[in-house]
């Protein structure tokens, strides 16, 4: 009668931690509350540099710029790409996007002779596709877009494939 009170008593406990670790082992949904997020965006068609984007509902936009100057060069860029929210679960977004991005950069250079003169470019860039980002945590994110890209629209005009990449801070 002992190992059988004994047994119970073994196999309760069993059952009851088992289910205090399931308990606890269960997460809850990440708050998709976030409509605001800074952060870093690299990307042909998007934009290189800092992100701020806004994404209350289904369309979000995206800003990303980044002016970088030397007394030899010039780095400029910026992007605005618009958001189309196309399916959403706890932890990722599926998503579509349409990316412009401006670049321009200007170095000091010199000729066969020594004289310095400067070389500017600056180009359009223009993108479609789609994309995901994961929902690390209630404030970080991690978002991945490729699609297609129209490239040098403003010298010498191609089509390529891109590929983007953004994490953010969201609030």
């Amino acid at each position: 009668m002992h190992r059988f009170i004994l047994l119970f008593v073994m196999v309760s406990t069993v059952g009851v931690c088992q289910a205090q670790m399931a308990q606890e082992l269960t997460e809850e949904p990440i708050s998709k509350e976030a409509k605001h997020a800074v952060g870093l965006s690299a990307g042909i068609t998007t934009g290189v540099g800092i992100s701020y984007r806004y994404w209350p509902k289904k369309l979000g936009i995206q800003l990303t710029a980044a002016p970088i100057f030397t007394s030899e060069s010039t780095f400029a860029s910026g992007g605005a790409t618009f958001l189309l929210k196309l399916k959403e679960n706890d932890w990722s977004n599926f998503f579509g996007y349409w990316g412009n991005h401006f670049l321009f950069t200007q170095d000091q250079n010199f000729d066969f002779y020594g004289n310095p003169y400067l070389y500017r470019t600056s180009d359009y860039y223009l993108g479609l596709g789609g994309g995901l980002e994961f929902l690390l945590d209630e404030n970080l994110s991690f978002s991945f877009m490729a699609g297609f890209a129209g490239v040098n629209l403003l010298t010498t005009p191609g089509f390529s494939l891109t590929a983007e990449a953004s994490f953010f801070y969201r609030f």
